[in-house]
């Protein structure tokens, strides 16, 4: 069975470092969303500067890129993070590779802001300063936490898997190596 991993859950859950930890473990290539449009930005392309912008505000890059960006580079097997973040993308996400585990990282908001707070102050990220921060937080719980209702009803994965992420790095590792499933 292939092995096809998305990671939800707000921003500042741990989604990506927990993808990291499961991409050494399971061999697994890990898509972060996010690594891939600051490439973009990096780039300096129109596209880039579009991006820029978008980010930097704390806003929501358009489905119609995010679908394409994903379809571009995801393989067989995958461990996802950031994507799907809409019904839009939930849907085009089923129709090219489905996943086979949703991952829910649960986190309380406010431990999420203090790692966003850290983040920003260890790494300088624009998309991480406190008026986006704030901003993100709310399109997450406005916009995209509901989307994980309409995707459990309208295409249940094999796999749906609450994680506590209010521990540290190491526990959620640890119900990581515990988990009940088989892949």
């Amino acid at each position: 069975m292939m092995r096809k991993f998305v990671l939800f859950g707000p921003p500042g859950s741990g989604k990506g470092t927990l993808a990291e930890y499961m991409s050494k473990k399971l061999d697994i290539k890990h898509y972060s969303t996010g690594q891939m449009l600051r490439k973009e930005v990096a780039s300096k392309t129109d596209l880039g500067c579009a991006i820029q912008s978008t980010i930097e505000s704390g806003s929501l890059v358009s489905d119609e890129m995010m679908n394409d960006l994903v379809s571009s580079h995801l393989e067989e097997e995958y461990i996802l993070d950031g994507y799907p973040r809409t019904v839009e993308q939930v849907d085009h996400l089923i129709q090219l590779n489905p996943p086979n585990c949703i991952i829910f990282i649960d986190v309380n908001i406010e431990a999420a802001v203090g790692r966003l707070t850290n983040r920003a102050k260890e790494q300088g990220r624009k998309d991480d300063d406190a008026d986006v921060i704030q901003k993100r937080i709310k399109l997450y719980q406005d916009e995209t936490k509901p989307v994980l209702s309409y995707w459990l009803e309208m295409h249940p994965a094999q796999v749906f898997w609450p994680i506590d992420g209010n521990v540290s790095i190491d526990d959620v590792r640890k119900q990581f190596d515990e988990g009940k499933w088989s892949f």
